[in-house]
């Protein structure tokens, strides 16, 4: 099976490694982009391999912003213009911090048996798992990719208070004084995780429909997160059967999406080996975050268990 695994990373260049080393195996090819914010030669010095393509066209990626989206766009195009024969079986969104739970064998099988389906959680906005409050990404303009209102951020993801408060000011009184937005006619807006695997067909048609569709770029150019809405958004208002789409948001609870995340806090738990029996235990394909700097042992425990771990 000819896997694509689109990794997006900015940090640890060892860790990245490591997480190609687990998910490669004949038919897999890997396709990194690295921010345009970091120096690319430490990953290229650590990458190094026949099976990995980094991203030519790098995107200076700002937490919140439509960067995002943007980078994960050029990725799609430079991924797709390498398969000749028209696209892989699958593509895999993920970021540097993830790591497979089961073996390629067993991730291969999976999506063999779902061959026509597409794994990307979602929901219409505002998901069940959100909440109300959470319209308010797409509602109100949001400059969080906007020189000079770039918010940095901490190495946890966290926005950073290093802006300068005039700034800070503007930004919340853009936020609240300016009309509250739209999107698109006829569009109906949806929401979930930033990270999917969808058949390489239709990674194609969704390329081919933000092509189409400029207006639906320039909305979420203004939102907050976009990477977590405008994929789920072009897929759902693309005619496609909701049948074949794995994922639903229902009652505060992710159906089949394949990823594990410990939500218990403002942003993604750094995953630990305590957290072991939690990983294994959660029937999903992939997990995330981890950072090897925190604690490196919980990849070594899950390598020794991959073997024997499929999903239910």
């Amino acid at each position: 099976m000819k896997i694509a695994y689109l990794i997006r990373a900015h940090r640890a260049p060892a860790q990245v490694a490591r997480l190609i080393g687990a998910l490669r195996h004949e038919g897999a090819q890997f396709f990194v982009h690295i921010d345009a914010k970091v120096d690319e030669a430490p990953f290229r010095a650590a990458l190094a391999a026949p099976d990995v393509r980094f991203i030519v066209r790098r995107t200076r990626m700002n937490w919140g912003g439509y960067s995002m989206v943007r980078a994960t766009l050029h990725c799609l195009r430079e991924l797709l213009a390498s398969y000749e024969d028209g696209a892989p079986d699958r593509v895999v969104n993920m970021s540097g911090q993830d790591y497979p739970l089961i073996s390629n064998a067993a991730i291969a099988a999976y999506f063999a048996r779902h061959a026509d389906m597409e794994f990307i959680s979602y929901g219409a906005m505002p998901p069940a798992f959100w909440g109300p409050v959470q319209m308010q990404r797409i509602e109100r303009y949001q400059f969080y990719d906007c020189e000079p209102l770039v918010w940095p951020s901490n190495t946890n993801g966290a926005i950073s208070r290093r802006l300068p408060w005039r700034l800070r000011a503007a930004h919340k009184l853009a936020h609240w004084l300016l009309p509250r937005r739209s999107p698109p006619a006829g569009v109906t807006p949806y929401g979930g995780s930033a990270w999917w695997c969808l058949t390489g067909a239709t990674a194609r048609r969704l390329l081919a429909l933000a092509d189409a569709n400029p207006a639906l770029a320039r909305f979420y150019r203004y939102t907050l997160h976009p990477e977590e809405m405008y994929f789920q958004t072009l897929l759902m208002n693309s005619g496609m059967d909701p049948a074949r789409v794995r994922g639903e948001y229902r009652e505060n609870a992710l159906g089949d999406y394949l990823w594990f995340v410990d939500w218990r806090g403002a942003s993604p738990r750094i995953l630990r080996a305590g957290d072991l029996d939690l990983l294994l235990g959660a029937n999903r394909m992939f997990a995330r975050k981890f950072d090897a700097s925190v604690d490196s042992r919980v990849l070594d425990l899950i390598d020794e268990a991959r073997p024997y771990h499929t999903l239910r």
